[in-house]
């Protein structure tokens, strides 16, 4: 039976089934899209549509072999269905079946010739199996050309990077990759940014992608919905589904390596939450007024005028890591996520995790608002009027392309409009109370090669 909490635009699908189960389908009720499919084949048990529908509702539940039972009952129903041997070979891949997956990925090829997902995928096994068996460099470089030349996004640029990789060519794989991460950025679909810009790092050090088992490849494009109109198009990312023509993304079944262990950002069907047991409470040591680093010698003023003093300050982890992972999956939802690191008297490092720019704090309060109804604990408005300038955009693009090569080296960097140079943007690292509290960061930055300033934000 459906939940009896189905919200009213369900309601609006009840007097026509298919549309109700396509329905669920796309916002992520797969338990109830089940409970109407097996409904539905019960009295159509002849429409192959239905059974890939619920094939795709148990792949993203968990159920592997359910999944495979119903492709393949679709398939031998519409033995040309070119979806549903790609959808099967989804499954198989969960299951470690490579050999089944390049299989009815190559099947699906052959049925749709024009069918970009399935030459995306089968090259990305090509390129990034765990099983060296399956790995082919230079197959992979052709098939991922001919899913870029169908549809240039950033995902397939992503994977003709990591086949340029397998095959030695690194150098191409660097150019494709940065390529890939200017897409995301320019395209504002920011959810694959940190695992775009580890494999960024990984072509530089002169290396090949490798995935450690396929239940935690997260790479694999899920099956959209069979239906008379156009597929839903979705894949297994961060994102939440969205109706079409957006090709966005859905979560992968869950694998026994991450069962009972709370992820630091937590889907729903309805929007996404910060898992806020994973951020300490912010220390209130912290101190703006010292550092136990030395200084050196030179006393740094800020420059330029405050524009955006404010923000709002949601957690502090030790771990850089932890906090730029946070940083970087907020940003996926849209969300203008920095990290700031300082340090306390006693010598312990923080990396404060701030959301937004504000003017006020009348502004701030209204994001406030928002975060509060996303469950965060206990977010505060904070005044923050410096920063650490790295570089200066001219127009939005030229930003955006600053923001990834930042991001490739490592910095989470975030841009706002200078008050003093109309139509650029400076490139900031980090938010201080004090012009002294960045002075640790000046001299990090110093010692890498950069140029920092020290500003008002």
């Amino acid at each position: 039976m459906l939940l009896a909490c189905l919200t009213d635009a369900t309601h609006t699908h009840a007097d026509d089934r298919v549309s109700l189960g396509e329905y669920l389908l796309k916002v992520q009720r797969y338990t109830d899209a089940i409970d109407v499919y097996d409904e539905l084949i019960g009295q159509k048990s002849r429409d192959y549509k239905l059974y890939h529908n619920r094939g795709v509702a148990m792949l993203h539940t968990g159920q592997l072999d359910k999944a495979i039972s119903d492709f393949n009952k679709a398939i031998e129903l519409n033995p040309k269905d070119a979806e549903s041997h790609n959808s099967r070979g989804v499954a198989w891949f969960y299951k470690n079946n490579f050999d089944q997956a390049i299989s009815d990925y190559s099947r699906a090829i052959e049925l749709n010739p024009k069918f970009t997902r399935a030459y995306n995928q089968l090259a990305w096994i090509l390129s990034a199996c765990p099983d060296q068996k399956y790995r082919n460099g230079a197959r992979a470089v052709e098939i991922a050309k001919k899913a870029v030349e169908l549809e240039p996004s950033a995902y397939h640029y992503d994977t003709l990077a990591a086949a340029y990789a397998e095959a030695g060519q690194f150098k191409d794989a660097v150019k494709i990759q940065k390529r890939a991460l200017l897409m995301q950025l320019t395209e504002g679909r920011t959810q694959a940014l940190e695992k775009y810009t580890e494999r960024l790092r990984t072509y530089e050090a002169q290396k090949p992608w490798r995935e450690k088992n396929a239940a935690g490849m997260k790479r694999t494009e899920t099956p959209s919905l069979t239906a008379a109109s156009t597929p839903v198009q979705t894949r297994i990312e961060i994102s939440p589904i969205e109706t079409p023509p957006v090709k966005t993304s859905a979560s992968p079944p869950a694998s026994k390596e991450t069962a009972g262990n709370p992820p630091d950002i937590l889907s729903t069907p309805a929007q996404t939450t910060v898992d806020t047991s994973a951020i300490k409470p912010v220390p209130e040591q912290i101190s703006g007024n010292a550092s136990p680093t030395k200084a050196g010698p030179e006393k740094h003023f800020a420059e330029g005028i405050s524009t955006y003093p404010y923000t709002i300050l949601i957690g502090a982890s030790q771990y850089r890591q932890k906090a730029n992972r946070i940083a970087m999956k907020m940003r996926s939802r849209g969300d203008m996520a920095f990290v700031s690191n300082e340090v306390t008297p006693d010598n312990i490092e923080w990396h404060r995790i701030f959301v937004g720019q504000f003017k006020n704090q009348a502004d701030a309060r209204k994001k406030i608002e928002e975060l509060l109804n996303r469950k965060f604990r206990d977010p505060q408005v904070v005044q923050m009027p410096f920063a650490v300038q790295v570089a200066l955009a001219v127009g939005e693009m030229d930003a955006k392309k600053r923001e990834s090569n930042f991001l490739a080296m490592g910095y989470i960097v975030y841009s706002t409009p200078d008050a003093q140079n109309p139509g650029k943007f400076r490139i900031l690292i980090g938010a201080y109370e004090t012009e002294d509290a960045a002075v640790k960061l000046m001299q990090n930055l110093q010692d890498a090669g950069l140029k920092p300033r020290l500003v008002r934000r």
